[in-house]
């Protein structure tokens, strides 16, 4: 009919039905001009709630909770942003959690210094001490902070708070040559602030997706744990979602956070980097003998 219009009404309730095709295609641009998906999710990060006189929540997890739908049921029939019910990278049958650190645990400190203004929650700030247990052949971390900061003085005061340990090694940024120039002037500015020598750290732009197949076989076979308190807390819980939803960065879909994955993958490979050495049994492991291609110099 000429001048009328089509509406189709429906939950985008899977990767694989019609509504998520076109929103795909609208995602990619690929869309035709004559078509446009809205979507209406049961939470957004800066209105809130849909509907806050039926569901009166604070948060999407309060939100959640009130539905009392699991993560794939949510992401999709509520967010209208669907996932498979897993990560094909990290899947979560692989978590493990632990009490206690080891005493011989050394490491490293690494971050990847993300900022956003405060209505930008798609991206995170990821930080952490990742380190080796000679005695338990295996790796851990601890001191994980998961979440978007939009201050720099607040991440600063997070990442070298990792520094207050035996354990740490190195500290470690994700950066280009022109983030380093940066931050060195805001790291010097933080030191004289609070009287605190400056640290050294290494910068380092590191491939995810060409080293992560290293850190997956070492996650598939239990060898990485995670503090099982930290699952108890809304970072914790943000942090191991983004793990084990993770599908790689070049299938990472819109929306999809994946600054925790991110930083495991990198956290292991400055660990494992032969230019450095950490003390007993942590280099001494043969699990990566070469580095091709896997930094930006």
């Amino acid at each position: 009919m000429a001048g009328g219009c089509f509406i189709i009404l429906g939950n985008n309730f899977s990767e694989d039905c019609t509504l998520n095709q076109y929103l795909k295609m609208q995602d990619e641009d690929k869309l035709e001009k004559n078509k446009c998906v809205h979507l209406y999710p049961a939470w957004d990060e800066v209105s809130g709630a849909l509907w806050p006189q039926r569901y009166p929540a604070n948060s999407e997890e309060e939100l959640q909770a009130l539905h009392d739908v699991d993560d794939e049921s949510w992401s999709g029939d509520y967010q209208q942003r669907p996932e498979r019910a897993g990560g094909t990278i990290f899947p979560i049958e692989h978590w493990h959690e632990y009490d206690k650190l080891p005493d011989d645990v050394v490491g490293i400190g690494y971050c990847d210094p993300n900022l956003a203004m405060k209505t930008d929650v798609s991206d995170y700030t990821a930080i952490g001490a990742f380190g080796y247990s000679p005695s338990e052949n295996l790796y851990y971390a601890w001191n994980i902070r998961c979440k978007p900061m939009d201050n720099i003085e607040e991440l600063l005061d997070e990442f070298f708070k990792i520094n207050d340990s035996q354990r740490i090694a190195l500290l470690a940024f994700d950066g280009w040559v022109d983030q380093e120039a940066v931050f060195t002037n805001f790291i010097a500015l933080w030191c004289k602030k609070n009287k605190k020598p400056f640290p050294y750290i290494e910068y380092q732009r590191i491939k995810v997706d060409m080293q992560m197949k290293v850190v997956q076989m070492v996650y598939l076979e239990g060898r990485i744990r995670f503090p099982s308190s930290y699952k108890y807390e809304k970072e914790g819980r943000d942090f191991k979602k983004q793990i084990t939803k993770f599908k790689g960065k070049k299938r990472k879909s819109r929306g999809q956070k994946v600054d925790a994955a991110d930083w495991l993958v990198c956290a292991y490979t400055v660990l494992h980097d032969p230019r450095h050495y950490f003390g007993e049994g942590v280099m001494r492991e043969p699990k990566i003998t070469t580095f091709k291609d896997s930094f930006d110099f």
